[in-house]
């Protein structure tokens, strides 16, 4: 078991190194969801609700650290922010790239602006720290 917790602390998939050692996966797994449970009952103590999906995210944000959450702008200040060269120039590379590697026809393109789609998100979004 201690070489199975070594091998996972060194960066070895829990799934490999439960495989490799003859340890049950759970076993590696206990300190994680500890830690998840410890979370949940503290929530619980500040009367707030935590549901299966909210469980369920929590354990996805533990495993992706390298993503945070952050509130939506509206969308004349991420336009501002994103009038320069660079970011205009990336965008009609990537536009092109698409374009043709899915054969997509002019006349499928739509105008947002000219529509009536909302383009400012309301809800959080989930995005690189």
């Amino acid at each position: 078991m201690k070489t199975a917790i070594q091998a996972v602390r060194e960066g070895s998939c829990k799934k490999t190194a439960a495989r490799d050692f003859g340890v049950p996966i759970m076993a590696l797994k206990r300190p994680q969801e500890a830690e998840l449970v410890d979370h949940i009952l503290y929530m619980e103590t500040r009367v707030y609700e935590i549901t299966t999906c909210d469980v369920r995210f929590l354990a996805f944000k533990k495993r992706h650290p390298e993503l945070t959450i952050r509130n939506p702008e509206a969308t004349s200040v991420v336009r501002a922010r994103a009038s320069n060269k660079p970011v205009v120039t990336k965008f009609y590379a990537l536009l092109k790239t698409e374009v043709v590697e899915k054969k997509i026809l002019a006349h499928s393109i739509v105008n947002v602006d000219k529509t009536s789609l909302n383009t400012v998100q309301l809800e959080k979004t989930l995005n690189r720290l």
